[in-house]
């Protein structure tokens, strides 16, 4: 494949990808996408993570696909970091950091061949999704000793997880749809 078809599959990829990350932030969340201290603002800034992560694991190798998540990673703390009461607040994002990168790159390193299972994909994705943040949530009631609300943030950990799982995985499948779709038409013109 020539340079100029990478370029365009990966801005297509990233396209759909983050689109639909966003799409199912804005049914959900609506505006509060735009509030950087909104919860919400994790499909924004997570979301482009996710997808450019994703992007460039499907077009370079993972070695440099890694390298850029890490880089990206450490410029969006700078630019986005949140700001917790603990004093472990940096400890906190960059474990978030690692939960949804190692979630995308397991998405991406073991595809389902099956039918069935090709279907679930983006559900075993966002089952992923909400388990890294029960547990990330789970550890910082543990430290804390706070168990107040646990309940309610156990079920908006995993609606949330859910919701962003699928609204990522729903992208990227759509993107593995059309760009396959669009190899197979070049391949028969050619």
């Amino acid at each position: 494949m020539d340079n100029n078809k990478i370029i365009q599959n990966s801005i297509i990829r990233f396209l759909l990808t983050y689109s639909g990350c966003l799409l199912f932030g804005f049914i959900f969340y609506q505006f509060q996408l735009f509030d950087i201290k909104a919860p919400a603002f994790d499909y924004l800034h997570y979301g482009a993570l996710a997808a450019i992560f994703f992007t460039m694991l499907q077009s370079v190798s993972a070695r440099n696909a890694v390298a850029v998540y890490v880089v990206l990673c450490i410029i969006s703390q700078a630019v986005f970091p949140k700001q917790y009461e603990m004093s472990f607040s940096l400890f906190w994002n960059i474990v978030e950091h690692i939960l949804l990168g190692v979630a995308v790159f397991v998405y991406w390193k073991f595809p389902y061949s099956s039918q069935t299972a090709g279907a679930l994909r983006p559900v075993i994705f966002a089952v992923l999704i909400m388990l890294a943040w029960i547990i990330l949530s789970t550890a910082l009631r543990v430290y804390t000793n706070n168990y107040s609300g646990f309940p309610y943030l156990v079920y908006y950990d995993l609606r949330f997880g859910l919701l962003f799982g699928l609204g990522l995985a729903t992208g990227i499948e759509a993107g593995d749809i059309l760009l396959n779709g669009n190899d197979i038409k070049t391949e028969a013109n050619s």
